[in-house]
């Protein structure tokens, strides 16, 4: 039997290289009689888009973007098992790639795979939607359309996108919006799942550290990882006469293993601030921090983050907080609020409720996997 993931495993991310990372251990569990690789396309107009190391002002080059591109590209070729490798922007020609490896089963997914992406030139139906012409038995994986910005670019390509989707095995999604407009086009099912990092232990498969979670319980130091400068800016001004504040992305790994130097980065935090929704599962499950996810309006017209769906699903939505951008000081005045109630207590119930979850999440998983005949 041989299996193939599709997603962006190619993007110089590190949620998007550890999903790849993950889905690809959960189905070796699954079938472990198989070979599960993943699928190497790396569309040539993606890939300019990671190359962009040119800055505008001296040095010219982004050193740090320079090393994180090479570290994760290292991570991928040691830790991933690869097709050959082709740069194909054509659709056909990547339909036509994909059929001549013989998969049983092609899976798409994890990661915003269905997201109306101008880096793909705005086509939809594109490969990630595993078009009809493609000849394996194929499924989704926690994929997700966050976030969703204009629902008509799907509904106008409904006749399409409902032939591509009821010639799944199995649709899985990790968010209530992507749910909710995937199944307008199909009589499947389309089922809830856990992004994979959760599901899957990469922290004891990758031997991370995990020292911070022996430290006593405190409140002095805060990492923040938020992605809008202005915010940014507020939260440095407002918390650093209480605490050591930290700027996530300021951090500069000169180690090849960057993608190892950032995840075991997070347990120095007490409290870790961020509007990325890995970060925000990373955080969880290495450190023994306070995890606010931050939805932010500019970003988020509707409140309808991917962040927003986890913290609920866990059970920690008094951990979520939304900014809208004309109210800053209500939006400090309850981050405050958030910080000065979390004690010991707080931090023993919020471990269980996430234990909780991951226990759901797996057996879920298990259930809907093994509904899959191949």
């Amino acid at each position: 039997m041989k299996i193939g993931i599709l997603t962006f495993h190619y993007t110089i991310n590190q949620g998007s290289v550890l999903q790849a990372y993950c889905v690809e251990n959960l189905l070796q569990e699954q079938f472990p009689g198989a070979r599960v690789e993943v699928v190497n396309i790396v569309p040539m107009m993606r890939e300019k888009y990671e190359l962009r190391f040119v800055k505008g002002n001296f040095p010219f080059i982004s050193v740090k973007k320079v090393q994180k591109y090479r570290s994760l590209r290292k991570f991928v070729r040691e830790h991933l098992s690869l097709s050959q490798r082709v740069y194909h922007n054509s659709l056909e020609k990547q339909i036509q790639y994909i059929n001549n490896q013989k998969y049983d089963l092609v899976c798409t997914g994890s990661d915003t795979v269905w997201f109306n992406s101008v880096k793909l030139k705005n086509l939809i139906p594109n490969i990630y939607f595993l078009p009809n012409e493609i000849n394996s038995k194929k499924i989704s994986i926690a994929a997700s359309v966050d976030p969703l910005i204009n629902e008509e670019c799907y509904t106008s390509k409904h006749e399409k996108l409902s032939q591509i989707f009821d010639d799944y095995e199995l649709i899985t999604v990790r968010d209530d919006t992507t749910r909710k407009l995937i199944s307008k086009f199909t009589h499947n099912k389309v089922e809830m799942i856990a992004d994979p990092t959760i599901l899957f232990d990469f922290e004891k498969k990758l031997k991370l550290d995990n020292s911070g979670r022996k430290r006593p319980f405190r409140k002095k130091t805060i990492g923040i990882g938020i992605t809008d400068s202005k915010l940014n800016e507020i939260l440095v001004k407002e918390l650093s006469t209480d605490y050591q504040v930290t700027n996530l992305y300021d951090h500069q790994s000169l180690n090849f293993d960057f993608i190892f130097d950032e995840l075991n980065f997070y347990p120095n935090f007490d409290i870790i601030i961020t509007d990325r929704f890995h970060i925000s599962i990373f955080s969880l499950k290495l450190s023994n921090a306070l995890v606010i996810n931050v939805e932010r309006s500019n970003k988020n017209k509707a409140k309808n983050s991917k962040g927003r769906f986890l913290f609920q699903n866990i059970g920690l939505s008094e951990y979520f907080i939304r900014w809208e951008t004309s109210e800053n000081q209500l939006f400090m005045d309850s981050l405050k609020n958030i910080i000065s109630e979390w004690d010991e207590d707080s931090f023993i119930k919020r471990n269980e409720k996430f234990q909780e979850y991951i226990k759901k999440e797996k057996a879920i998983w298990k259930r809907l996997i093994q509904s899959v005949k191949i």
